[in-house]
């Protein structure tokens, strides 16, 4: 039963996340780029020539991230302090702190990048993940 709402909250939560990324990419892409001078997308995507398969890429990703997330969410889910909303905010901060951060750093460790694009990955993620948390806890609890 929990395993059922952890898995379809996470597939709502997950496609919330890949239209959030498209949208905080458009976003921080225009306010960010005085930080952000040498971090140029398009030369990182030149060699894709497939751009239907990285959109398709991304929406899979961000559907079994959502679903890992939902279901880690439904088994932890009574031992989250608060309630409503704010237990998925708390979660997806904690979230956050366990897999975006260390990931964010590791990857600077092979590919440095300047501090404005670490603080670009750091801040989308934030943003990205207390949201993401806020709507995987209103779509669990209101999943039957």
């Amino acid at each position: 039963m929990y395993l059922k709402k952890g898995i379809i909250s996470g597939t709502v939560a997950g496609l919330v996340l890949f239209f959030l990324d498209q949208i905080i990419d458009v976003v921080m892409g225009v306010t960010g780029a005085p930080l952000v001078p040498y971090y140029n997308v398009s030369s990182v995507l030149s060699g894709y020539s497939d751009a239907q398969g990285l959109i398709l890429q991304s929406v899979i990703l961000a559907i079994f991230l959502g679903i890992l997330m939902g279901v880690t969410f439904s088994i932890f889910y009574s031992s989250i302090p608060k309630g409503g909303w704010m237990k998925g905010l708390i979660y997806g901060f904690l979230f956050y702190l366990i897999s975006d951060v260390p990931s964010i750093f590791r990857l600077n460790l092979f590919m440095p990048f300047p501090e404005g694009v670490m603080a670009h990955f750091l801040i989308k993620g934030l943003i990205e993940f207390l949201i993401v948390g806020i709507v995987l806890s209103k779509v669990y609890e209101n999943t039957k």
